[in-house]
């Protein structure tokens, strides 16, 4: 295994063909055969992914769920049901429209805002010094991150393990940026609903990271201080939370 097969993943945007094939061992399919079958399902699973945590804190039911909130609850469970049947059936596309349908309708978000109203779980006051500090500590994120990239691009330069460090660190930027943007989004939904409880599925998702993952074996540099800039940032939001 040499260095580039430690960095990259076949899913970054931008990412050299010719260099996948050659080191990770995948072959692009000839031009003019990809299917519509295959992005519905990597659509799919963006989609879901991305709306999970969200979900299971939006539709958990408890004492104090009235009617209306009941009745929203049915709604995205019987649409979220709906997607994971389709799916089930190769009917990717169907999937993939249905969450997207339950994404930008703003029932998920309409529910949180009902359970938070219903139970009074924090203060608007409370709420706004905790979104701040989410904003807050979220913005340094991408410095510490492109601090650790300079130094692998430094490294790969030194070492001549890669003929465009530059290009193919600004595609790991790209990629960690959407991760980035992803996680700050469903926090910030959970601190509005008044818990963070979503966060151990979060750092589960930064632990499985396959390009995380193959940076901790990058050439000349401690690759686990990319995991450790997303778990600390959540470690610190978790105790501003409950502070």
């Amino acid at each position: 295994m040499n260095e580039r097969e430690m960095i990259v993943s076949t899913d970054i945007a931008g990412l050299r063909k010719a260099w996948v094939e050659r080191v990770m061992g995948f072959q692009f399919p000839p031009a003019g055969t990809a299917s519509a079958a295959g992005t519905d399902e990597e659509r799919y699973v963006k989609l879901f992914q991305s709306l999970e945590a969200v979900y299971l804190q939006a539709t958990r039911t408890g004492a104090g769920t009235g009617q209306d909130v009941a009745d929203m609850i049915a709604k995205a469970r019987f649409a979220w049901n709906s997607a994971s049947d389709a799916a089930a059936e190769g009917r990717y596309s169907k999937a993939a429209s249905t969450l997207q349908t339950l994404a930008s309708g703003g029932l998920l978000q309409d529910l949180l805002k009902a359970r938070r109203d219903a139970t009074g779980v924090a203060k608007p006051t409370r709420i706004m010094a905790q979104r701040k500090f989410l904003l807050t500590r979220w913005a340094r994120i991408p410095g510490e991150l492109r601090a650790e990239l300079q130094r692998l691009q430094q490294a790969l330069e030194q070492n001549g393990s890669d003929d465009d460090p530059a290009a193919l660190v600004a595609a790991i930027d790209d990629h960690q940026q959407t991760l980035l943007a992803g996680l700050r989004d469903e926090i910030d939904a959970g601190i509005t609903a008044g818990e963070v409880s979503m966060l151990q599925g979060l750092r589960q998702r930064v632990e499985q990271d396959r390009v995380l993952g193959l940076l901790l074996k990058a050439p000349a540099i401690d690759g686990s201080r990319f995991k450790r800039v997303f778990l600390d940032a959540m470690d610190e939001i978790e105790k501003n939370f409950a502070a």
